[in-house]
Protein backbone atom coordinates (compact mmCIF):
# COMPACT_ATOMS: atom_id res chain seq x y z
CA UNK A 1 0.00 0.00 0.00
CA UNK A 2 1.13 3.55 -0.59
CA UNK A 3 -0.15 7.08 -0.15
CA UNK A 4 0.90 10.51 -1.34
CA UNK A 5 -0.50 13.55 0.46
CA UNK A 6 -0.18 17.25 -0.35
CA UNK A 7 -1.88 19.79 1.91
CA UNK A 8 -1.76 23.57 1.60
CA UNK A 9 -2.86 25.79 4.47
CA UNK A 10 -2.47 29.53 4.93
CA UNK A 11 0.68 29.01 7.03
CA UNK A 12 2.20 25.68 5.99
CA UNK A 13 2.51 23.12 3.22
CA UNK A 14 2.73 19.39 3.80
CA UNK A 15 4.18 16.89 1.35
CA UNK A 16 4.12 13.24 2.42
CA UNK A 17 4.91 10.00 0.62
CA UNK A 18 4.70 6.60 2.30
CA UNK A 19 5.04 3.14 0.73
CA UNK A 20 4.95 0.08 2.98
CA UNK A 21 6.46 -2.15 0.26
CA UNK A 22 9.62 -0.11 -0.37
CA UNK A 23 9.65 1.30 3.20
CA UNK A 24 10.01 4.80 1.72
CA UNK A 25 8.52 7.42 4.04
CA UNK A 26 9.15 11.13 3.58
CA UNK A 27 7.58 14.17 5.14
CA UNK A 28 8.83 17.30 3.45
CA UNK A 29 12.60 16.86 3.18
CA UNK A 30 12.78 14.40 6.08
CA UNK A 31 13.21 10.65 5.62
CA UNK A 32 11.29 8.95 8.39
CA UNK A 33 12.86 5.70 9.59
CA UNK A 34 10.02 4.08 11.53
CA UNK A 35 6.30 3.53 11.30
CA UNK A 36 5.66 3.52 7.55
CA UNK A 37 3.32 0.51 7.69
CA UNK A 38 1.19 1.98 10.49
CA UNK A 39 1.13 5.41 8.86
CA UNK A 40 -0.03 4.10 5.46
CA UNK A 41 -2.69 1.88 7.01
CA UNK A 42 -4.02 4.62 9.32
CA UNK A 43 -3.94 7.36 6.66
CA UNK A 44 -5.84 5.23 4.13
CA UNK A 45 -8.35 4.25 6.82
CA UNK A 46 -9.00 7.95 7.51
CA UNK A 47 -9.43 9.04 3.87
CA UNK A 48 -11.06 5.96 2.30
CA UNK A 49 -14.61 7.32 2.69
CA UNK A 50 -13.80 10.85 1.55
CA UNK A 51 -15.42 12.05 -1.69
CA UNK A 52 -13.20 12.20 -4.78
CA UNK A 53 -13.76 15.95 -5.00
CA UNK A 54 -14.82 18.41 -2.31
CA UNK A 55 -14.79 22.16 -2.85
CA UNK A 56 -16.31 25.42 -1.75
CA UNK A 57 -15.99 28.10 -4.43
CA UNK A 58 -17.24 30.80 -2.06
CA UNK A 59 -14.09 30.59 0.07
CA UNK A 60 -10.74 31.75 -1.30
CA UNK A 61 -8.37 31.22 1.62
CA UNK A 62 -9.18 27.76 2.91
CA UNK A 63 -7.25 24.52 3.08
CA UNK A 64 -6.56 22.58 -0.10
CA UNK A 65 -5.40 19.00 -0.42
CA UNK A 66 -4.57 16.35 -2.97
CA UNK A 67 -4.27 12.73 -1.88
CA UNK A 68 -3.53 9.68 -3.99
CA UNK A 69 -3.45 6.18 -2.58
CA UNK A 70 -3.29 2.55 -3.61
CA UNK A 71 -4.42 0.02 -1.01
CA UNK A 72 -3.81 -3.02 -3.19
CA UNK A 73 -7.44 -3.22 -4.34
CA UNK A 74 -8.29 0.39 -5.16
CA UNK A 75 -6.38 3.34 -6.54
CA UNK A 76 -7.94 6.74 -5.85
CA UNK A 77 -7.18 10.43 -6.08
CA UNK A 78 -8.93 12.86 -3.74
CA UNK A 79 -8.97 16.62 -4.21
CA UNK A 80 -10.31 19.27 -1.87
CA UNK A 81 -10.34 23.04 -2.16
CA UNK A 82 -11.51 25.36 0.61
CA UNK A 83 -13.52 22.58 2.27
CA UNK A 84 -12.45 19.48 4.18
CA UNK A 85 -14.20 16.31 5.37
CA UNK A 86 -15.37 16.09 8.99
CA UNK A 87 -12.49 13.86 10.04
CA UNK A 88 -9.76 15.95 8.38
CA UNK A 89 -8.34 16.79 11.81
CA UNK A 90 -7.61 13.06 12.31
CA UNK A 91 -5.38 13.07 9.23
CA UNK A 92 -3.61 16.22 10.40
CA UNK A 93 -3.03 14.69 13.85
CA UNK A 94 -1.54 11.57 12.26
CA UNK A 95 0.78 13.68 10.10
CA UNK A 96 1.84 15.93 12.94
CA UNK A 97 2.76 12.91 15.09
CA UNK A 98 5.32 11.92 12.45
CA UNK A 99 6.43 15.37 11.19
CA UNK A 100 9.91 16.22 12.61
CA UNK A 101 9.28 19.93 12.03
CA UNK A 102 6.15 19.74 14.16
CA UNK A 103 8.11 17.95 16.88
CA UNK A 104 10.78 20.67 16.80
CA UNK A 105 8.07 23.34 17.01
CA UNK A 106 6.50 21.55 19.98
CA UNK A 107 9.84 21.40 21.81
CA UNK A 108 10.49 25.09 21.12
CA UNK A 109 6.98 26.05 22.29
CA UNK A 110 7.43 24.05 25.49
CA UNK A 111 10.80 25.70 26.16
CA UNK A 112 9.26 29.15 25.63
CA UNK A 113 6.35 28.29 27.90
CA UNK A 114 8.73 27.20 30.69
CA UNK A 115 10.85 30.32 30.24
CA UNK A 116 7.86 32.66 30.49
CA UNK A 117 6.54 30.74 33.47
CA UNK A 118 9.94 31.20 35.13
CA UNK A 119 9.93 34.94 34.36
CA UNK A 120 6.45 35.26 35.80
CA UNK A 121 7.57 33.46 38.95
CA UNK A 122 10.24 36.14 39.48
CA UNK A 123 7.47 38.73 39.69
CA UNK A 124 9.58 41.35 37.99
CA UNK A 125 7.86 44.66 37.53
CA UNK A 126 8.93 45.82 34.07
CA UNK A 127 7.41 49.31 34.39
Amino acid sequence: MKIKIRIWTMSKQYSIFADDQTKEFTIGLHNIKKGVEDFVREAIQIVKDWPDRLENLEVMDGISYKIAYDNGMTTRELVGMNQVPKNFVELMSLIEKKDPDTAEDAVREEQERKFFKYLKSLEINWR
